[in-house]
Parts: C-alpha cells; sequence; structure tokens
C-alpha cells in the first residue's frame, strides 16, 4: 500500500452521484472536488494531487490540490454536498485503532459498517488487512449488519424547564432520533 495519506468514499445508494462541487475536509483545510460521478456501490480514493498516481492502480482516485491532513491522534473530518448539506463526518481519536502499534501510522482506520454515517468509535478500527489497509475496496473490517440495539442512558442534565440532555451510549443519526420520539 503507498506511504500516503487516503481517505474512501463509497456510494451506498442506488443512484449515480456526481460529487462535483462537494466539499471535504477538516477545520482547517478544505478541498472542493471536481467533476466525477460515483456509481452505486463504488468506490472513490480522495488524496493529494501529487499522490494520485500512487493509488490508481487502486481504483477511481481524484486527486485533490487542497489536503487535510490526516492526524495520527485525531481529527475531525467532513463531506457536505452542493448545497452545503453534511453527508457524513466522524471525529476520531487514536483509540479507534484498538490495536496500540497500529495507531503510530502506517494502518488505515475503516468504517466497520459502511451504511452507518457520523458513526463513532464502535463502529471505527484498524485494518486487519495485511498491507495495511484496503483503498478502493470493501474494507477487512466489513460488516453491514444493521445495528438494532437500544441506546443507552449513560448520564442526563436538565437544561430547563422543559429541556433536558441525554447522553447516550452511541450516536444516533436523525431517522433515527425520530423513531425514538415517535
Amino acid at each position: 500500500m503507498p506511504n500516503a495519506e487516503f481517505i474512501e468514499l463509497t456510494n451506498n445508494t442506488a443512484s449515480s452521484i456526481n460529487l462535483l462541487d462537494w466539499v471535504y475536509g477538516d477545520a482547517s483545510t478544505s478541498a472542493t472536488l471536481t467533476n466525477f460521478i460515483l456509481n452505486p456501490n463504488e468506490y472513490v480514493i480522495l488524496c493529494k494531487n501529487s499522490d494520485t498516481s500512487l493509488f490508481q492502480p487502486y481504483g477511481n482516485t481524484l486527486g485533490l490540490n487542497s489536503w487535510p491532513s490526516l492526524n495520527n491522534s485525531g481529527d475531525q473530518l467532513g463531506l457536505r454536498d452542493p448545497l452545503n448539506v453534511i453527508v457524513d463526518s466522524v471525529e476520531y481519536t487514536g483509540s479507534w485503532y484498538n490495536d496500540g502499534p497500529k495507531s503510530d501510522g502506517g494502518w488505515s482506520l475503516e468504517r466497520i459498517n459502511p451504511t452507518a454515517p457520523c458513526s463513532d468509535a464502535n463502529n471505527w478500527s484498524a485494518s486487519v488487512n495485511n498491507s495495511g489497509g484496503t483503498p478502493g475496496t470493501a474494507n477487512s473490517i466489513f460488516n453491514n449488519q444493521p445495528d438494532n440495539s437500544l441506546p443507552e442512558v449513560v448520564s442526563f442534565s436538565v437544561i430547563g424547564l422543559n429541556e433536558i440532555q441525554l447522553e447516550l451510549s452511541k450516536s444516533l443519526d436523525s431517522t433515527q432520533i425520530a423513531c425514538l420520539l415517535y
């Protein structure tokens, strides 16, 4: 596997997506993606422009002029569509590798279930592939079984007369929250 940073996007929908004007970045650096059609169940590797040729043997590759450094200790990354809607985000730490030596670098942090966007540490771990990662293909720890377990309340506090704040044992997306409130 190349000794260079990358992220991978996959299209989990039934429709093709044009990535033109989508924005990938962290708190300090962002890049606008160029015209690229990502078909259903396909992957595209995002990397620095200068590293494009290193990743092309692995599949679809988009080089970016501006590249947010992927900090081994942790970072907050996000992907927004052309309407500035957050499509996915992650704020990871080195502990998400669940493997001390792998968290020092040279190993990809992989999402276990790609159908769970904006997920937390429970859905990420270090690659188990001998090369250190699986750019352009399904993650080595891939498991798309839905998590049907309910979250547990870890703590709560009263914010106001009609408002409470809950800390849950796992993150939820807006659809899951709506289902719980219904």
